[in-house]
């Protein structure tokens, strides 16, 4: 069988063999190795659709994290520039 494997730290898309596949892992094939349908790393899908929508829903939301943290990084430095020294 067939499945895409999205790595999100390199925000790749592979396709790999498996023998089978349980609700939560699959087992790739030649090794048999067991693995985590989705991690913090990987993900595997059925279609190629499914797993680019899956990357580019995880870059929108750091996309909209990097966003709110910069707002307030700007808010920060605001409030600092305007500290005056407290023994004048």
């Amino acid at each position: 069988m067939k499945k895409y494997k999205v790595s999100y730290p390199f925000n790749l898309i592979d396709t790999i063999s498996i023998d089978r596949e349980t609700n939560s892992f699959i087992f790739l094939a030649g090794t048999g190795e067991k693995v985590a349908k989705h991690s913090g790393y990987y993900g595997y899908f059925d279609t190629f659709e499914a797993a680019k929508k899956s990357l580019i829903n995880r870059l929108k939301t750091e996309i909209d994290l990097n966003e709110f943290r910069l707002e307030q990084a700007k808010n920060n430095l605001a409030y600092v520039e305007q500290i005056k020294d407290p023994g004048c």
